[in-house]
């Protein structure tokens, strides 16, 4: 090979690495699933690294770990709330929105044979929640 083949082939794979870095510093963190971690949340950092193990936990019920009212009660545990407006849906909470009376919500919902059959992040005005939920 010539010299300025190797040279420009050497400059590609180094400004791809620094871009992966980049991206890597300038996305959002995004952390593994652990049970234990997402159990003990007590405090807004704490209710911010549920937030950032959304990812994870879309990618267990997509791969079958979390597609039941059991597996989901094993994994994360008692709900914070049942949906006021429906009977069939669990709330966790994620923490505040920085800058707003507004927090973040993780919403599963189940059919009638307790199968998921979604899951989503919502906001939702703070002052309404007060006491977390007790299951039947």
């Amino acid at each position: 090979m010539e010299k300025k083949t190797v040279f420009i082939i050497t400059i590609v794979l180094v400004v791809g690495a620094l871009a992966m870095v980049a991206y890597r510093v300038i996305s959002p963190q995004r952390d593994e699933f652990v049970t234990q971690q997402w159990r003990s949340a007590e405090s807004d950092a704490d209710y911010s690294r549920r937030y950032n193990m959304i990812t994870s936990i879309l990618a267990l019920w997509h791969a079958g770990t979390m597609n039941t009212q059991d597996k989901v009660l094993n994994l994360l545990g008692i709900p914070d709330w049942e949906s006021d407006d429906r009977a069939d849906t669990w709330e966790y909470r994620l923490g505040a929105i920085e800058g707003s009376s507004d927090m973040r919500l993780f919403e599963i919902t189940f059919n009638a044979e307790n199968l998921v059959t979604g899951m989503r992040v919502k906001q939702e005005v703070q002052s309404r929640r007060a006491d977390p939920a007790v299951l039947k």
